[in-house]
């Protein structure tokens, strides 16, 4: 996961707004940029092994025009493309398999686990840095039980009329 970046949220000023749309691949940690390199590696012995190896060539052929299709779609569809990754990912773990058919089976195995590994570490950094960043927007500086006593600030009644602002939109 790249760098998530915090900015200010127009529709509840109270919640911060995450982003990784414009941030550059494997900008997170030094694990982001060895899991972004270990992935460009898995594909491309993935598209190597699949285009040299002639069977199954309807799948590859399929597999070729979802991932196009992918492409075009979400490059004019979606302000946050990481909220279409769920359409990537199955393809791109097929597309990787395919390295899975040549000799260098053992690599990618051991790249895959390698890759598996780094993307803990990177993934378990970046949740930490978001859970404090919302602490933060939210609490401030008080300790969750200071906070429980103060369930009436602004940010909280703002979100209810918000909410029930939405609710009355969906009627």
């Amino acid at each position: 996961m790249p760098e998530v970046q915090v900015l200010p949220n127009n529709r509840a000023p109270c919640w911060p707004f995450f982003s990784v749309q414009f941030s550059s691949v494997g900008s997170s940690s030094a694990f982001g940029i060895i899991a972004a390199a270990g992935w460009g590696i898995l594909l491309a012995s993935g598209i190597w092994s699949a285009w040299s190896n002639p069977k199954n060539k309807k799948v590859k052929i399929v597999v070729t025009i979802v991932l196009i299709g992918q492409l075009i779609l979400h490059s004019i569809y979606g302000d946050e493309t990481f909220l279409y990754s769920i359409h990537w990912a199955p393809l791109l773990i097929l597309v990787a398999a395919f390295g899975l058919t040549s000799s260098f089976r053992r690599f990618v195995l051991l790249l895959a686990v390698f890759i598996a590994i780094s993307c803990l570490f990177n993934n378990y950094q970046q949740f930490q840095r978001v859970s404090v960043e919302l602490w933060k927007e939210k609490y401030g500086k008080q300790s969750l039980m200071e906070n429980k006593l103060l369930r009436t600030d602004v940010c909280y009644q703002s979100n209810v009329y918000y909410e029930q602002g939405f609710q009355a939109l969906k009627m």
